[in-house]
């Protein structure tokens, strides 16, 4: 049996979706909780309606906000089920996320957590990224090999991994000082000591917006911060961390560069240079220096940013199709498909 965790928080008008798209799996034994951070805009309401039409559905709301990581760290100890999944309110799983899971556990019974493949999709359905297109290999992937992974860069987004209920008793929840980098804080924990196993079959979408959460907190920096100082005494994990810091600092510098964010690109650059990423720190305080006072260099970087993106969503298709993953032969016609039914249903 599977609980789906929703942790939300002012999100009443996606929270119909991403609990749709839950209650739509083809596995039907399941329950799915949604975890409310004292909302104040009817989610409570949409909840009860669902629940009415499905007993699968219970909703539970905190006196006060306590956080969007200590919400989900506060329900991965509550949950009551051998399995369970963390669905963001604003994303949604395709109806064979489950029997994927259930798939890769019985093929590998040692991994304590399956990550399926997520599709990264902007609010209009246009694929942005797949992870999984850059993934060598799938299968398992024992303490030692999944650590120097998720360390690297190349963990699965948390849309689309199911855990064993065991994992939370051997480790614990989420550390919700890792903020909004608690997934791949916990992915580092887990494959310390245990196997986990990855797949490429698409199971979910991810969806790209201003608002989401980990596009919102600033504190990126911290946050790695945190992990990395959990890494003290094993360098290389310690290197990689910070070079997957300096790869994710340099990307939001250039994403609030296409954004017109002037102030935020010169922090994130700012935050580089004292990590001695002097090159890449430099370039962004040149971009966003001339780009403020020249609204054709403005144009220019918008523009570019915009093509990089398509091109970086042909290319994940491609890789996919040519790795013979499900649905890539069209361009993930049907899953999209699907995505926009969800969406429209809300």
């Amino acid at each position: 049996m599977f609980t789906t965790i929703i942790p939300t928080y002012q999100r009443a008008h996606l929270l119909r979706r991403a609990i749709g798209s839950a209650l739509g799996q083809t596995y039907r034994d399941l329950r799915v909780i949604v975890y409310d951070n004292a909302s104040t805009d009817g989610t409570e309401a949409v909840v009860r309606e669902l629940a009415e039409r499905d007993s699968r559905v219970t909703y539970y709301r905190h006196p006060q906000n306590i956080g969007g990581a200590a919400n989900i760290a506060f329900a991965m100890e509550r949950v009551a089920t051998p399995f369970f999944s963390i669905l963001c309110d604003d994303d949604v799983v395709l109806p064979e996320f489950y029997e994927i899971a259930l798939r890769e556990f019985d093929r590998f019974p040692s991994a304590m957590f399956v990550g399926a493949s997520t599709l990264e999709i902007s609010e209009a359905g246009k694929i942005a990224f797949a992870p999984a297109a850059f993934w060598d290999r799938t299968g398992l992937f024992d303490a030692s090999e999944g650590l120097r992974r998720m360390a690297g860069g190349k963990h699965p987004t948390m849309t689309t991994v199911v855990f064993r209920r065991r994992l939370v008793d051997a480790i614990g929840a989420v550390d919700p000082a890792a903020g909004a980098l608690l997934d791949l804080d916990y992915y580092i924990r887990a494959c310390r000591e245990y196997p986990c196993a990855i797949t490429r079959d698409v199971a979910g979408f991810f969806v790209r917006h201003a608002g989401s959460w980990t596009n919102a907190n600033p504190s990126l920096d911290r946050d790695f911060a945190h992990i990395i100082d959990k890494a003290a005494g094993f360098p290389r994990l310690e290197a990689a961390l910070r070079a997957q810091r300096n790869f994710s600092l340099f990307h939001r510098a250039v994403t609030a560069l296409a954004d017109g964010d002037w102030a935020r690109s010169l922090r994130y650059g700012q935050e580089l240079r004292e990590h001695g990423a002097i090159a890449p720190a430099c370039l962004i305080h040149t971009i966003a220096t001339l780009a403020r006072f020249a609204p054709p260099i403005s144009w220019s970087v918008r523009q570019a940013y915009a093509l990089q993106l398509r091109m970086l969503g042909y290319r994940c298709v491609a890789r996919l199709r040519r790795m013979h993953v499900r649905g890539a032969e069209n361009g993930f016609r049907d899953e999209l498909a699907y995505f926009k039914a969800a969406s429209t249903g809300a």
